[in-house]
């Protein structure tokens, strides 16, 4: 049964990030420009719209394991993922560093599809994606009205979760211990992808 209402949510979404990426090109060539950096962030909207039309149908699957109906979507999205990050990461590092002297890039570097830009920078929506499917399973018994106090539980922890890294930079400058989480391993992408 199809849903008319996420469908056009989806519509206005794929709108509103090809908005976004065609903003990138304004915002090179007038970085103060208000009304590009505007509609930018307008269409950042449509990646948190992405992300809810995703989690409606993750909270509202009628399989039994959840746990394994999240890994097998899981490991086909890590499959996409591994094979177009070593595809790009061979093109960049040996087609483009050679024939145009680009920088070559180190592997953890490049895997932080967050702070580095490379041509595979627009993966980082399958880092977060994973990182949605992983947590899904253990939200869907949240979403019952006997679990309504749980759920206060779960967007405190997300919370934390969100600011681990400002915790680490708070850490850092006031009793000055040096960085425990590798860029890598928590990027912001995947963070946003958790609280939307």
């Amino acid at each position: 049964m199809r849903i008319y209402s996420l469908d056009l949510m989806k519509i206005i979404a794929i709108f509103l990030v090809i908005l976004s990426h065609v903003s990138l090109y304004f915002m090179n060539r007038d970085p103060q420009d208000f009304g590009v950096l505007f509609i930018r962030q307008t269409g950042q909207f449509g990646v948190a719209m992405f992300y809810m039309a995703s989690g409606y149908f993750l909270l509202n699957n009628r399989h039994e394991d959840q746990f394994c109906y999240a890994m097998t979507k899981s490991k086909a999205i890590a499959i996409a993922l591994v094979f177009w990050l070593c595809f790009y990461y061979l093109y960049d590092n040996v087609v483009l560093t050679r024939v145009l002297g680009a920088p070559h890039y180190d592997f953890w570097a490049y895997l932080n599809t967050d702070r580095t830009a490379s041509e595979a920078s627009h993966l980082w929506f399958l880092f977060s994606i994973i990182g949605l499917y992983f947590i899904v399973p253990l939200l869907r018994p949240v979403f019952v009205d006997a679990n309504r106090q749980m759920l206060i539980y779960v967007i405190a922890a997300l919370f934390l979760l969100a600011n681990v890294t400002l915790v680490e930079k708070i850490m850092n400058s006031l009793f000055a211990i040096p960085s425990f989480i590798h860029p890598a391993l928590l990027m912001s992408s995947q963070v946003f992808g958790l609280v939307s």
